[in-house]
């Protein structure tokens, strides 16, 4: 896990935040809309659906619906294509949790009540 006085990357953040979710026996699914590609391979991709501003993970709930969670560094900042795609995904009546975050624990405490309406954590 992180260290809370060493810098962390937002990579390395959803890592962890992965790795606890998977401990939890939650299915989390990550969309690879970002990195470098050259122009062909992002014709392509955006061809087949790749859109910007899709939200960092999806946790699919058991009644159907979809969690979105979009993970920020503490001073992180939406971008216009993500707060576009957040006012989609709500007015689709999804739910999506932009959660600001400098370590693994501080995301915890965001994500923890919301996902304990829905899951029996047994890694906190």
């Amino acid at each position: 896990m992180s260290i809370s006085n060493q810098k962390i990357s937002e990579a390395r953040l959803q890592y962890e935040l992965v790795q606890w979710l998977q401990l939890n026996k939650i299915l989390a699914i990550h969309c690879p809309n970002g990195e470098e590609r050259n122009i062909k391979v992002a014709m392509k991709l955006t061809a087949m659906g790749v859109r910007a501003g899709v939200p960092d993970l999806m946790i699919p709930l058991p009644d159907g619906k979809i969690l979105w969670i979009e993970l920020k560094l503490a001073k992180g900042k939406l971008s216009k294509p993500q707060v576009k795609m957040i006012e989609l995904l709500e007015s689709l009546n999804h739910q999506v949790l932009v959660v600001y975050a400098d370590s693994l624990l501080e995301a915890k405490e965001i994500l923890i009540p919301e996902l304990s309406k829905t899951f029996l954590l047994v890694s906190l």
